[in-house]
């Protein structure tokens, strides 16, 4: 039965031999190189031919995100597992993005570290119920973040600073050569827009919300 080829990236000796003593119980896997960090990482991977890597995010010289992009556009039939004890969101996205085929923890039971590597290695994407979790959550939270989005026109974005920075109707039309009137205007199409009931209110809401 051929072997799946390992590759260990880890800045940690003690996770690197942590990592060999409990794959190398499986008969389907062999370790056949490490690297403590990205720049080593990328000379191995020069000399050898590995099927999966498992790629730690914070290591030093080139870290683990910049290792993965450099790999996955020199080398891209090698299945990236992302290991790391980065729970933000920021990073698992980053990860997905830039083509990792899977993400897990380093406090993960070797049977699911083991579980990762074969299904990367068969061609489909692996990730902890967490990750899963974390990603839905994410999602979630941009969708919300798009509902409330109020958009502005330019001439409103701009009219909505003047009117933070406590401009008056005349002085903003004096700046803009507009009529008070138009001002005024786009001062309560803003009070409507941002579901307010005055200018004092509608300047909370905007800086709130980053608008100003």
């Amino acid at each position: 039965m051929k072997k799946i080829k390992i590759v260990l990236a880890d800045d940690h000796q003690i996770i690197r031999d942590g990592l060999k003593m409990v794959l190398t119980q499986d008969s389907t896997i062999e370790i056949i190189g490490e690297a403590s960090n990205g720049k080593h990482l990328i000379e191995l991977l020069d000399k050898i031919e590995c099927d999966v890597l498992l790629l730690d995010i914070s290591m030093p010289q080139v870290n683990g995100l910049q290792s993965l992009i450099q790999i996955k556009n020199k080398y891209p039939l090698v299945k990236i597992l992302m290991l790391t004890m980065h729970e933000e969101p920021e990073y698992v996205k980053n990860a997905i993005m830039n083509g990792a085929d899977g993400y897990l923890f380093k406090n993960s039971d070797y049977i699911e570290i083991i579980l990762a590597i074969k299904t990367v290695y068969d061609g489909k994407k692996y990730f902890n119920p967490t990750v899963a979790s974390l990603l839905v959550e994410s999602l979630n939270q941009a969708r919300e973040a798009e509902k409330m989005a109020i958009h502005l026109t330019m001439r409103e974005k701009e009219i909505l600073k003047m009117v933070a920075s406590g401009l008056s109707n005349k002085l903003i039309a004096d700046e803009l050569e507009i009529s008070p009137r138009t001002v005024e205007t786009h001062r309560n199409n803003l009070i409507k827009k941002f579901d307010v009931y005055n200018t004092a209110e509608l300047v909370k809401k905007a800086s709130d919300h980053k608008y100003v």
